[in-house]
């Protein structure tokens, strides 16, 4: 879609090609070397949800593996099309079924994907880039009926905060990674900054990727400095 980062397209374009059983496998490979280095509390802004096997392979294997998680899987397409430009010819036909899941997996217990609710249920929602948000908006105030724990999304520059803002799906159970806008907006009552703090929002910050991708400087000191919620998260392939 118009405006969506490069690493997102990339990303999608390469998961078209990845299987429910490979998705389990890195799935649960990724949560056992969190739990090795000591990381017992994890936020997966899950991307593969291509189709509801790879979503019940990827479910399977958080929950299995015994890390405390809150998985967001994402409200997204593959692409149909990558030339000249890219096409979701799918996306309507995912909508349904992405909608209808994530009412499964939070029917009858709140959003607890273990009966011990140390797996809970999230949302990955990088499908608004500004426009219309009646919609999104829509869709975000029925995952959050179920209820989901945490909706998650990728801002790294532009009016992202602002378009969130005005769209009324600001709040604090909302987490964006990386933020590296707020870097270039110094100003004491600069309205993005306010916006997530008014909100009680939150900022995962990957410094490690966000220097190496060139996304700009990291915000997590200055986040911490202006009293907006902050943590480290890291990015993997």
């Amino acid at each position: 879609s118009a405006g969506e980062p490069a690493n997102l397209l990339s990303t999608r374009t390469i998961q078209a090609g990845v299987t429910p059983e490979e998705v389990g496998i890195g799935t649960l490979a990724g949560c056992l070397d969190a739990l090795h280095n000591g990381v017992t509390t994890i936020l997966d802004h899950y991307h593969a949800a291509l189709t509801p096997a790879h979503a019940e392979a990827a479910l399977k294997a958080t929950v299995e593996s015994g890390a405390r998680v809150v998985w967001a899987p994402a409200r997204q397409s593959q692409p149909t099309e990558i030339f000249p430009e890219m096409q979701f010819g799918l996306e309507q036909e995912a909508l349904v079924w992405q909608r209808k899941k994530l009412a499964e997996w939070g029917a009858g217990n709140g959003g607890k994907l273990r009966p011990d609710g140390r797996v809970t249920l999230g949302l990955a929602y990088d499908s608004f880039w500004g426009g219309e948000g009646a919609s999104h908006k829509e869709f975000l105030d029925f995952a959050r009926s179920i209820p989901v724990a945490i909706i998650t999304a990728h801002i790294v520059k532009g009016s992202g905060i602002l378009n969130w803002r005005d769209a009324g799906m600001l709040g604090p159970d909302v987490v964006f990674s990386h933020c590296n806008v707020l870097a270039d907006r110094p100003a004491l009552d600069d309205e993005m900054w306010k916006a997530m703090k008014d909100s009680g929002a939150a900022i995962a910050a990957t410094p490690a990727d966000e220097m190496g991708m060139a996304h700009g400087n990291p915000v997590a000191m200055d986040a911490l400095r202006r009293g907006v919620k902050c943590g480290l998260g890291a990015v993997s392939g």
